[in-house]
């Protein structure tokens, strides 16, 4: 089951509003909260995760109600739907059981996490302005030139025949598709003396 389109909804009464663009999908996206703008974050930077959707179909619940699926997400293997649920809430009464295994997302798991979805969401915007310019060869010249320990600033005086927004970007996208990898991202903001090393796992 493959969704590539999100149910058609009305916005939520008193809800936020977050008009994006999203690199891995190549396509604009509506998010209606706070958590699932976080959660966007985090699918969209995961490697694992090959593609998504925002607000895929409703499951059905004991009381009668609709329940709004926040996401579907695939991984090479698997499928999953996101659910995002008030943090003290365990779980929902389905009516019925669903296709997908449903995993329930709480606010709080954020938590663990602390400078990660920040730091991606400065980062993300070099993905969506030079998306043009950010194809699969340019990307695996990053992980190339990445064959030892570095900083972002190393990284991009070897990147020296692009220009810096150019080559900031595509260390960005290489992180993103786990060529390389910064591993103080979760840990502190992101700066030119970043440390970036390769990943060893995503050899072929």
């Amino acid at each position: 089951m493959v969704y590539s389109t999100p149910t058609i909804t009305k916005r939520p009464p008193k809800s936020d509003r977050f008009d994006l663009f999203s690199p891995k999908l190549n396509r604009h996206i509506t998010l209606f909260s706070y958590w699932q703008l976080q959660l966007w974050i985090m699918l969209e930077t995961f490697p694992c995760i090959t593609s998504f959707c925002e607000r895929p179909d409703f499951i059905e619940l004991k009381n009668g109600k609709q329940q709004l699926i926040d996401f579907w997400l695939l991984r090479v293997r698997s499928e999953t739907l996101l659910v995002i649920l008030n943090d003290g809430v365990s779980s929902l009464e389905l009516a019925k059981p669903t296709q997908l295994p449903i995993s329930y997302i709480r606010p709080s798991l954020f938590n663990r996490w602390p400078y990660l979805t920040k730091n991606w969401q400065s980062m993300l915007p070099y993905l969506v302005a030079q998306k043009q310019w950010l194809d699969d060869g340019n990307i695996v010249k990053v992980k190339k030139q990445c064959d030892r320990p570095m900083t972002l600033a190393q990284l991009e005086i070897k990147l020296s025949n692009s220009d810096q927004t150019q080559a900031r970007s595509t260390v960005f996208a290489a992180l993103a598709k786990g060529f390389i990898k910064a591993p103080s991202l979760k840990k502190e903001p992101w700066t030119p003396g970043m440390l970036v090393i390769p990943n060893h796992c995503h050899d072929s």
